[in-house]
């Protein structure tokens, strides 16, 4: 059995469209001390996109991701 992911915080986006989902994304990330995670979760296909481009493009780690009743969600380690 797999070992339970840690989460230290919850930021729900759905419904949320445009530039705003991955600007308060960067802005809890960056709230986060080093070694705690971030649950995002979005039901666009654009915002899911742009967040694992932010974190891609950083010193994110994308620990696990779930597609579950049209929503992503991402577990995120600054």
């Amino acid at each position: 059995m797999g070992e339970a992911k840690k989460i230290d915080r919850v930021l729900d986006l759905s419904g949320m469209l445009g530039p705003n989902p991955s600007l308060i994304t960067r802005k809890r990330l960056g709230d986060l001390v080093r070694g705690e995670t971030l649950e995002v979760i979005c039901s666009e296909r654009s915002v899911r996109k742009a967040i694992l481009a932010l974190c891609r493009n950083s010193l994110y780690e994308v620990i696990e991701t779930r597609e579950e009743n049209g929503l992503s969600s991402f577990i995120i380690r600054k």
